[in-house]
């Protein structure tokens, strides 16, 4: 019998035990021992976990019903617990609401001691992750105990009865109790955690328009050197230092890792300088085909640029109490990191010149500007955020201000339009304007957001702007990196398309027919257009760049401004709703499985919407968008994805002429009906809502259109199976030409006059079809040759054996062939049989043959046959007759 281990622990390690035992066999531990000792002890925890779960014997039913009384009452407790929770927001939210109505009741605005209550009561409020992660583990613990019940439940009754006092009826009742706790804790969680959510974004349409102090005058000057003055005095940088070697003595470990790394990233400077220089010389060679030059160049520059920054960042964690060097630590080591990384990718030789190839002149501006910019604006954001966390009083205000006008100079310099410094490849003017325009108004605003008190609101934006402008920049260079991979990535199939033609042109000369290469012309047919395929990927780039950044800045500001999930409130089609209401579980039945509760976890309410209809959860605003942006995706996608492909993977697969095409095709379908279920998702077109359309669908696929649906699997077949191939010759019927395009509906082969035909893929597949170059390009030809009776005819086996054999495009291997074939009615028949390697070379042959022939047996007195015929003449009419006669006296 399993027991439900979640809520208790277990003191009993036969670990421990083991580390006792080895202590005690030498009082003086060898070096060996002492190291087995540390392993053991970590391993411990395993250890005890394992023996937790794999008791030695089965617990009797005492030990069964004493475990479970635990675990009840630690459930009781965590219900009481979570209660109290749910009774604080309530009151919370209740007494907001009050507040707040009244104010507005007024037409006053909200104060800053409102404002500063209803922050402290936002930092107060239990985290929506916990609340999940406690209903998850709840709906576990509920299905073990569920599981033991029905475990119990099923167990035969014992042929002697049990002398232990805690008989199964008991078990029973006390596991029926445990259930009704864990779920009515399960309901309290899920109420908890609406609540939460809800209070939480109410007072986030709020708090963010709240000012948290008074507009700023002229005592702020004399708070703020005070506030420097406490900040950085003996009494705080003696309370950081003991709070620092106190962590320190309580994880030495961490430190001394944390010690180690930053002083091996120390030592690996000059290094780095001069690896970084290494690979601008590599990357630099005309021969260079490989990405991993920058992208080495790339780690490198990150090694250089971030010694810095990770240890404030981890100053930042391991500070102690007041938060407010911690605070400033971590908005210091943002900006900094991406000062040092701009200022490290703009060193000559660096990313940006050797690598992505920006302008010299450019990058001096862009190195200068980081430069002073790295020692100037981190230090005062530090003061700004630091400052008002150390003081009660609104410090820090002038540092901030400071630091935005050096934000504004630092933006001027490097995102005038003019100048383009940081302007990419194909860049439109307007962007460039833009992107200038909120560099400069940002700051502006924040400089008077902060001025007239809105601190709290400005620190949160900012915090998420300095966010945004990584993303953007981080996005911006991983575009680059792509550009550079494509550039690279064009070279190399250029030598690809370069090497097969050659390789063709050897076999062509060679007359290699063993290994059977691809003929020159299905190379051509096949060939790839390089700028074609180039642009396309450039297009691909392109628009992931746009998506990341603009779903990147969605998801960062999306919390702060709830305004931007108004979408997803503003309805365009309603839900439909049942009439039926939806049946709820009592939480007092322990017979309800969990997965009604799990479902009433999920936001169900007491009516249930109907899956027959069409839209069966309405759609909103924010759907209507998400389709919009599917699709776009979708077609993007479908329509540049061949030439992304043909750059980094089908290049180096050495498929055969028409394969990459096949492969492009099928991928190109499945994105479009990929991104058509995605869209019908995003509005919520279930299969339940589109099965009367399915079967609609396949009724018309069985009458009206099979012939369709058949030529779209024979379509699929022909590009998996591959009968016939781009560039191959087939004959069809009467009509003979080359495969110029394979599609999933029809074919298109052009006839030898120029003359395309499009024949259904069915054709290929249920008919007769001749394929001249399905397995080998070689052909043979026949030319019959009649000369007349009489003739000598091992003269003219002779001369058409010396022909065939000294045409330089008839095959030595297989060797032609000149055969006597019979005696015809007018002439001596003969067959003249040879190979070439083409189809293309079989007409121009037999035509030179032809001419061959007819010259060499004129020169030899060989008459070519015509067909002769004797007529003899029984009777004439009578004045023929009497002419006939006197001709015979005569």
């Amino acid at each position: 019998m399993r027991v439900c281990h979640n809520l208790t622990n277990k003191d009993d390690s036969p670990s421990l035990t083991l580390l006792d035992t080895m202590a005690t066999t030498s009082q003086h531990p060898t070096q060996i021992q002492a190291y087995l000792l540390f392993f053991l002890f970590l391993l411990s925890p395993p250890l005890i976990a394992q023996s937790a779960d794999t008791p030695n014997s089965a617990p009797s039913s005492a030990q069964v019903s004493i475990e479970l009384q635990t675990q009840h009452d630690a459930a009781r407790k965590q219900l009481a617990q979570t209660q109290s929770q749910l009774d604080r927001v309530n009151d919370y939210r209740s007494n907001a609401e009050k507040r707040i109505k009244l104010i507005e009741s007024a037409d006053l605005r909200i104060d800053a001691k409102t404002g500063q209550l209803l922050r402290q009561q936002r930092l107060s409020l239990p985290t929506t992750y916990s609340l999940r992660k406690q209903l998850k583990q709840v709906n576990i613990e509920t299905t073990n105990a569920e599981i033991e019940l029905l475990d119990l439940t099923e167990t035969p009754p014992p042929l002697v009865a049990s002398p232990e006092p805690h008989s199964p009826p008991t078990l029973v009742n006390q596991y029926q109790a445990y259930i009704t706790t864990l779920r009515q804790l399960s309901e309290a969680t899920k109420t908890t955690l609406n609540a939460t959510e809800n209070y939480t974004n109410y007072l986030d349409e709020r708090l963010l328009w709240i000012p948290s102090a008074q507009p700023i005058n002229s005592s702020d000057f004399t708070t703020e050197l005070d506030a420097i003055a406490s900040i950085f005095s003996k009494q705080s940088l003696g309370e950081l230092s003991d709070g620092l070697l106190k962590d320190c003595k309580n994880f030495p470990i961490l430190w001394i890792i944390a010690t180690l790394a930053f002083t091996l990233l120390l030592a690996v400077q000059s290094k780095a300088k001069r690896s970084i220089e290494t690979l601008a010389v590599h990357v630099q060679d005309r021969h260079c085909d490989s990405i991993k030059p920058s992208l080495l160049a790339l780690f490198v520059t990150l090694v250089r640029s971030q010694v810095l920054p990770v240890a404030l960042i981890f100053l930042a964690w391991r500070s102690p109490s007041p938060h407010s060097w911690s605070i400033g630590f971590s908005i210091a080591a943002l900006s900094l990191s991406f000062l040092s990384f701009l200022k490290s990718l703009s060193v000559s030789h660096g990313l940006l010149d050797a690598h992505i190839e920006t302008d010299k002149h450019k990058l001096k501006r862009i190195y200068f500007h980081s430069t002073w910019a790295l020692y100037t604006i981190p230090i005062f954001l530090f003061l700004a955020f630091a400052l008002p966390a150390a003081t009660a009083q609104p410090a820090g205000r002038i540092s901030f201000i400071l630091a935005m006008f050096l934000s504004i100079a630092f933006t001027h310099s490097l995102l005038l339009p003019k100048k383009q410094l940081l302007a990419f490849e194909n860049t439109p003017s307007w962007a460039l304007k833009l992107l200038y325009f909120i560099g400069l108004a940002l700051p502006l605003f924040f400089i008077l957001a902060y001025a007239i008190g809105y601190i709290d609101s400005v620190q949160t934006l900012f915090t998420d702007t300095i966010i945004s402008i990584t993303l953007v920049g981080a996005t911006a260079l991983f575009a680059s990196l792509c550009y550079r991979w494509i550039l690279v990535a064009r070279r190399n199939f250029a030598k690809h398309q370069a090497r097969k033609k050659y390789q063709a042109l050897r076999a062509a000369e060679t007359n290699n027919t063993e290994e059977s290469p691809p003929s020159l012309e299905e190379l051509e047919a096949t060939e790839v257009d390089i700028t074609a395929v180039t642009h396309q990927t450039r297009r691909i780039v392109r628009f992931l760049t746009v998506i990341i950044i603009v779903f990147g800045l969605w998801n960062i500001w999306k919390p702060v401004l709830p305004a931007l999930g108004a979408l997803d409130k503003v309805s365009i089609v309603q839900a439909p709703v049942s009439s039926e209401p939806a049946s709820h579980t009592t939480t007092s039945d322990p017979a309800t499985p969990i997965t009604d509760i799990a479902k009433t976890a999920s936001g169900s309410n007491a009516t249930t919407t109907d899956d027959s209809h069409f839209f069966h959860k309405g759609i909103s605003l924010g759907d209507i968008f998400g389709v919009i942006i599917i699709v776009t995706f979708t077609l993007v996608a479908a329509r540049n994805i061949p030439g992304l492909l043909e750059l980094s993977v089908l290049r180096k697969l050495n498929l055969s002429p028409g394969g990459n095409y096949a492969i492009t095709t099928v991928l190109r379908y499945g994105l479009i009906a990929t991104g058509g279920l995605a869209a019908f998702a995003q509005v919520g077109v279930s299969w339940g809502s589109v099965k009367w359309l399915a079967a609609a669908v396949t009724l018309g696929i069985g009458f009206g259109l099979q012939e369709i649906f058949a030529n779209f699997v024979a379509g699929i077949i022909i590009l998996f199976e591959r009968p016939i191939r781009l560039g191959d010759i087939v004959t069809i019927g009467d009509i003979t030409g080359r495969v110029s395009q394979i599609k999933i509906r029809a074919t298109t082969i052009k006839q030898f006059n120029n003359r395309e035909l499009l024949v259904p893929n069915k054709e290929f597949i249920t008919g007769q079809l001749i394929n001249w170059s399905l397995a080998d390009n070689m052909q043979r030809f026949e030319i019959p040759v009649g000369i007349a009776y009489g003739s000598d005819t091992q003269k003219a086996t002779d001369i058409l054996t010396k022909i065939v054999h000294d045409h330089p495009r008839v095959l030595d291997d297989p060797a032609p062939s000149v055969l006597f074939q019979a005696f015809g009615a007018s002439s001596l028949d003969f067959i003249l049989r040879g190979f070439v390697n083409h189809y293309d070379d079989l007409i121009e042959t037999r035509s030179n043959l032809h001419y061959q022939i007819d010259a060499a047996f004129r020169d030899a007195d060989i008459e070519i046959a015509f067909p002769q015929t004797d007529i003899h003449i029984r009777s004439l009419p009578e004045p023929l007759q009497v002419i006939h006669n006197q001709a015979q006296d005569d």
